[in-house]
């Protein structure tokens, strides 16, 4: 008589359990955090987006910080070339990557930014082909296009179209393309989810805290005694969650994955944000999302199918892990993403 299959089927049932749990979990962090953000910067009273991803980065920061000083977690040790090399320049773009993308919900409504975000693979596409990360395929620029064309029918469509808050979010993506294809080299310490925020968050802060001095200083000391702690803090708890979210998905899944649940995310968010702030969608932006996510679908498949064909056969479980690593596709994905 063979051996039972109940405790393997159970353990099966409870790891799909698990998985789908922390997609569940990873898509309404996600998605709360940026109708909360959407609230705060366009009718909560708090219209400064710098100031806002500064206090999530701060936030996320200092509880790494006290973390690692109550020694909750062991932080891998990092040369000071490394960190200059590698974590400064993320810090960098992370931070105008944030900016932007907050600043954006100042003049789109969230539906439409979810819609452009769709264009992020192209964009990555083309700077990891520019830096070499990435392999020129004829294929992968036609599913790209595909994308590019369904976006750009969205953006006929969109009634509140505001040319300003389009180019402020494709700057956005650009810099979190550029950061992501840099985030490769990181991602290989295999960091866990305080460690990260420990390197990244503090640093972060700082360019964060450059522009705040720069652009924002002077409007939020005037109106700094309205604002209500207790909903910021709040706000930033939510930053935090999402962070953990995120690095807890992409320990237990693949980027396949986290990719394909994402564009569930895109359209819960898309939905919400009709039934909530009152958002216009089209017959042209359902069209267009609809064909851009369709290709999304699509050019996560083809990636996936490419690095399968890349991998010796005999070693698919260093495939798992480098599909695990390289987490350059669209929706925000890699760690950390407080507002995305």
């Amino acid at each position: 008589m063979g051996p039972s299959p109940g405790p393997a089927g159970g353990g099966g049932w409870v790891q799909k359990l698990v998985t789908f749990g922390l997609i569940a979990n990873w898509i309404l962090s996600s998605a709360g955090l940026i109708l909360f953000n959407k609230w705060l910067l366009s009718s909560g009273g708090f219209p400064f987006p710098v100031t806002l991803t500064l206090l999530h980065q701060s936030f996320c920061g200092l509880v790494a910080v006290v973390a690692l000083k109550l020694k909750l977690f062991e932080c891998a040790a990092m040369e000071r070339r490394d960190y200059l090399r590698g974590v400064v320049p993320i810090g960098a773009l992370y931070a105008l990557s944030l900016w932007f993308g907050n600043w954006a919900y100042i003049y789109l409504q969230v539906s439409y930014v979810q819609m452009l975000k769709a264009f992020m693979p192209a964009i990555v596409f083309v700077i990891g082909v520019t830096l070499g990360t990435e392999k020129f395929t004829w294929s992968l620029l036609w599913v790209l296009l595909w994308i590019a064309f369904g976006v750009l029918i969205a953006s006929f469509g969109e009634v509140h179209f505001s040319a300003v808050g389009t180019v402020i979010q494709l700057s956005s993506l650009a810099f979190e393309a550029t950061r992501l294809t840099l985030l490769q080299i990181l991602l290989q310490r295999k960091f866990n989810p305080m460690t990260a925020m420990y390197y990244l968050s503090p640093i972060t802060a700082l360019f964060l805290l450059i522009l705040f001095i720069a652009k924002e200083f002077s409007a939020v000391a005037q109106v700094i005694g309205d604002a209500n702690p207790y909903v910021l803090l709040l706000n930033c708890c939510c930053a935090f969650v999402l962070n953990i979210a995120v690095f807890l998905l992409v320990g237990k899944t693949s980027a396949l994955t986290m990719n394909v649940s994402g564009v569930i995310k895109d359209w819960l968010i898309i939905a919400s944000s009709v039934l909530i702030f009152g958002s216009t969608l089209t017959r042209l932006n359902v069209l267009g999302f609809t064909i851009a996510f369709t290709g999304v679908l699509f050019y996560n498949y083809h990636r996936r199918n490419l690095k399968e064909r890349e991998q010796p056969s005999s070693a698919p479980k260093a495939d798992a892990d480098e599909e695990n690593q390289h987490l350059l596709e669209p929706q925000e994905t890699p760690a950390p993403a407080q507002d995305r």
